[in-house]
């Protein structure tokens, strides 16, 4: 994970589902449905993801290293 020599950063992307995720649902799974992830990732695999977009398996990804910046743009967050 991230280390002084391996900087974090934040990402926000959309993933296909698949068998063996369990943030999906089962007509999630049957229909192909896609699904938004909010992380925190090495810059180095941020940068993976990136390049990686091609594949079908990510898509909108966003890397950024600001507070909040991958934050859901749909739902209000709160501080507990």
């Amino acid at each position: 994970m991230c280390s002084t020599n391996d900087r974090c950063q934040c990402v926000a992307y959309r993933f296909r589902c698949s068998e063996d995720d369990d943030a999906c649902t089962e007509g999630e799974l049957i229909n192909g449905g896609t699904k938004w992830e909010y992380n925190l990732v090495t810059e180095a695999a941020c940068q993976e993801m990136r390049a990686d977009y091609s594949s079908n398996v990510f898509s909108n990804v966003t890397c950024c290293s600001t507070d909040e910046c991958n934050r859901p743009r749909d739902i209000k967050c709160i501080q507990l």
